[in-house]
């Protein structure tokens, strides 16, 4: 499995190879450098394994944005970025497209049905964004009532429903940190195997003390596919904050505005669901605590993947007026808006 380091700034490269010949001499093949200087936001491979040389021309690939978008998301996932890229690629998005295709009745149906392809939590994905709909119905229910008293019989099936949201959200959770623990353990055992076979290099390493001075990040790679997955992964999302990702994949969604000051309205209706259901207590993962979300942009619905599913959606009411101006802020932040 090829091991690349993304310095985070410049660094020389004797430093980053000591007691590594084999390593320094690669670096300046593939570098085509004469100064042993690492350059920050690029990849560099620190493996000699046949095959590796393919993976970083996969990686001199990606352009300077987007290498450090990659930087960026590594530094808050770390290992788990490769496994965030393909529960990504081959769970989450299957699912909304569905949903953008045939709305949330029908591809409850289809990932639903008894001979399904879709996994447990491809299936919880569609209940939690049904329970959101049905949530944001009642909201607007009772918005749409007049006077305190009709309001208020409104309360008892708001509660009911954005329990059921809650519950939903937190299963759904549960299934997404059982498949990236699984994706995780198939895409990191041939770094197992790598390091068994290499074991005389990895004593040489921890002499060296080489790991202690790389002030960058490091990722492995399988393949070049590996690569390219990731490649999609950074291209389709966006941080909106430390350890936050917002997954655009490029859907329709549901549409709740027919102009700008429309979507922004429609967003800050939704603020109560999304304060309510959509940051949920996430469940702990290994060190860190990581989960998802759906919020809905003009654009339609997003995931959110973070270890603090946007800490502005937290308010005691979703009727609360201050709230819904926070919301209305961030909606100005994710659509581009200062």
């Amino acid at each position: 499995m090829a091991e690349f380091y993304f310095p985070r700034t410049t660094e020389r490269a004797e430093q980053i190879f000591a007691n590594q010949p084999d390593l320094l001499e690669q670096y300046r093949q593939y570098s085509n450098r004469t100064d042993n200087t690492l350059l920050p936001h690029q990849p560099y491979l620190m493996s000699c394994e046949p095959g590796d040389g393919q993976t970083l021309q996969a990686l001199k690939r990606f352009t300077s944005p987007e290498l450090q978008h990659l930087q960026q998301v590594a530094q808050e996932y770390d290992e788990l970025t490769v496994a965030l890229a393909f529960v990504s690629e081959e769970l989450i998005k299957p699912v909304m497209q569905l949903l953008d295709k045939y709305g949330t009745t029908a591809t409850g149906a289809i990932v639903g049905a008894a001979n399904s392809k879709y996994t447990v939590f491809q299936r919880s994905i569609v209940r939690y964004q049904q329970a959101l709909l049905d949530l944001h119905e009642a909201s607007q229910a009772k918005a749409q009532a007049s006077g305190a008293r009709t309001k208020g019989a409104h309360n008892a099936v708001i509660a009911a429903k954005e329990s059921h949201a809650r519950r939903m959200h937190a299963e759904m959770n549960l299934q997404f940190k059982t498949q990236l623990q699984r994706y995780a353990a198939n895409l990191g055992a041939s770094a197992k195997r790598s390091v068994l076979l290499n074991a005389e290099r990895g004593i040489n390493v921890a002499r060296s003390g080489r790991s202690n001075q790389r002030n960058g990040q490091t990722l492995r790679f399988a393949n070049s596919q590996q690569v390219a997955t990731v490649k999609r992964f950074v291209n389709d999302s966006q941080m909106l904050g430390r350890g936050i990702l917002a997954l655009d994949l490029g859907l329709r969604g549901i549409k709740v505005y027919s102009a700008d000051n429309r979507g922004r309205e429609g967003v800050s209706q939704f603020a109560g669901f999304l304060a309510s259901a959509g940051t949920g207590a996430l469940v702990a993962l290994g060190t860190r605590s990581i989960g998802i979300a759906l919020m809905l942009t003009p654009l339609g619905w997003k995931v959110l993947i973070g270890a603090a599913i946007v800490g502005g959606f937290m308010a005691a009411s979703y009727a609360d007026n201050d709230f819904q101006d926070r919301a209305g802020r961030i909606y100005d932040r994710i659509s581009g808006r200062k």
